[in-house]
C-alpha cells in the first residue's frame, strides 16, 4: 500500500437500553505501508431527532474540531 495523505471516514450509530443514542467516528489510513484505523469521537447524540440532518451537522462539528480549525 502507498501513504498518499488521504484518509476514510466511518460513522455508526447506536442507541443503548436506556434509549440513548451513541454516534462514533473512525478515520482509516495508510502508514508505514499498512492499513490503521483510530477512533475520533465516541459521544452522545445530542440532537433532537436522529435526522440525516442532525448526523451530518454532528459529524462536521467533530471533524471540524479534531482539525483544530
Amino acid at each position: 500500500m502507498e501513504e498518499n495523505g488521504l484518509v476514510g471516514v466511518t460513522t455508526d450509530m447506536w442507541t443503548d437500553s436506556k434509549n440513548c443514542a451513541y454516534l462514533s467516528l473512525t478515520v482509516h489510513f495508510v502508514l508505514e505501508s499498512a492499513l490503521r484505523s483510530s477512533i475520533l469521537s465516541v459521544e452522545k447524540f445530542l440532537g433532537d431527532y436522529e435526522t440525516a440532518e442532525n448526523v451530518k451537522k454532528h459529524i462536521i462539528n467533530c471533524l471540524i474540531s479534531k482539525a483544530g480549525c
